[in-house]
């Protein structure tokens, strides 16, 4: 097995750590074997052996907003991604990126819905060996909280979903705060003028578009995201989870849940929780699929991914599995392909 999480008690941020900082408190059994492999190993993994297999579906999106990416599947009406597809826009991305500012190594948060960009910039973000900041999109409207979790984490880049969302973050930040930010993104076009300092993610795309060398592979005890919790005060807390703990999570769902490459995923968990993230990871480490159903969750959406794409899993929290099973079209959708839920 290996590193478990566990909880850094002594930190004044109250970070995670791993099972190789501390003392191991084991009493008998075999030695706790300690991963070598990355995330970002996992994932070059699954493109090299699966390259043409589908890794990432975004029902409401346009294949038209992603030219850059160089998809072949341009002929349908959703976003529709091979391995090579995704790697080959992880790494176009993490080339501008680094042209924008220098980013290695320096965090790049997202506050995005449930969208292909998201995918986009996980792995950009872990080719150029910076942890990933996921951050709830409602979080924006509380000044005093995105505050606090940009000047934790002080992101080399922002990207936002839509001008609102960005209208919202400006308001919420002090002059200083935003000044502190080298890149800010939008993932859509906005002709507002009091966002003149943002930039739209396919104008940054317009240029080269040839990939990176792939650098050297993440090591294992590297922070590769930096995801905010509750805690004891008011403020959220930043957790740094290493690779080896999402490949001890990801690996963990594939094999408890016998995930294969065939098995498809109806991905409708927040981005920016460790429950939703561990099992996208455990599908791409399988080289199976992710499905996207809807930017923010619809009940109906969910039930119409297994008409539309025979999906097979489908992970859920109570308030989900309520909804869904309240939900009119759920009496009538064909659940005969799933396998798990979870």
């Amino acid at each position: 097995m290996t590193d478990p999480l566990l909880f850094n008690a002594t930190s004044p941020f109250a970070t995670c750590t791993s099972m190789a900082d501390t003392t191991l408190s084991l009493a008998s059994g075999p030695p706790v074997e300690s991963t070598t492999t990355s995330h970002l190993q996992l994932w070059q993994d699954s493109v090299n052996a699966r390259p043409n297999a589908i890794a990432l579906i975004s029902r409401h999106q346009k294949p038209t907003d992603f030219r850059w990416v160089g998809s072949q599947h341009n002929d349908i009406d959703y976003v529709q991604w091979t391995y090579s597809d995704l790697d080959r826009g992880a790494r176009r991305l993490a080339t501008a990126l680094n042209r924008l500012t220098h980013v290695e190594r320096r965090p790049i948060a997202t506050i995005v819905n449930t969208q292909a960009e998201w995918a986009l910039f996980c792995w950009a973000a872990a080719y150029l060996h910076s942890p990933l900041v996921p951050i709830n999109p409602k979080v924006v409207t509380r000044s005093r909280e995105i505050s606090h979790m940009l000047a934790m984490t002080r992101p080399a880049v922002v990207v936002c979903a839509d001008a609102t969302l960005a209208r919202q973050l400006e308001q919420s930040l002090s002059e200083e705060a935003r000044a502190a930010i080298p890149v800010k993104l939008l993932t859509s076009h906005s002709g507002d003028s009091n966002l003149s300092k943002w930039t739209a993610l396919s104008q940054v795309m317009s240029g080269d578009p040839t990939p990176p060398d792939t650098p050297d592979v993440v090591h294992p005890k590297d922070t590769c995201m930096t995801l905010f919790t509750s805690g004891t005060t008011s403020l959220p807390k930043p957790c740094n989870i290493t690779s080896s703990m999402y490949v001890n999570a990801g690996l963990g769902y594939m094999e408890a849940r016998q995930i294969n490459s065939g098995h498809k995923l109806v991905q409708h968990l927040p981005n920016f929780h460790s429950y939703g993230i561990a099992w996208s990871f455990a599908f791409w480490f399988a080289g199976a699929t992710v499905v996207l159903p809807s930017e923010a969750f619809e009940a109906q959406a969910s039930l119409e991914t297994f008409d539309m794409f025979k999906t097979t899993h489908m992970s859920l929290v109570p308030t989900t599995a309520q909804a869904i099973l309240a939900h009119p079209y759920f009496a009538t959708a064909d659940l005969s392909t799933l396998l798990r839920h979870d």
